[in-house]
């Protein structure tokens, strides 16, 4: 797979889980700032998981 089809099916990816995580955490009551960190959290990692060599 290319390089580029990996970079954008990782953005892809991050950007469903985040806007998931958000939520997933509002629904169960936390606050929108909770929410963006986790969100960021799992981001994060998400990404740095898909676009490792």
């Amino acid at each position: 797979m290319s390089r580029l089809v990996r970079f954008a099916a990782a953005g892809i990816a991050n950007t469903a889980l985040g806007d998931s995580i958000i939520l997933i955490v509002l629904a169960a009551g936390a606050g929108d700032y909770a929410a963006n960190i986790a969100s960021y959290g799992a981001g994060l990692m998400l990404g740095l998981l898909l676009n490792r060599r």
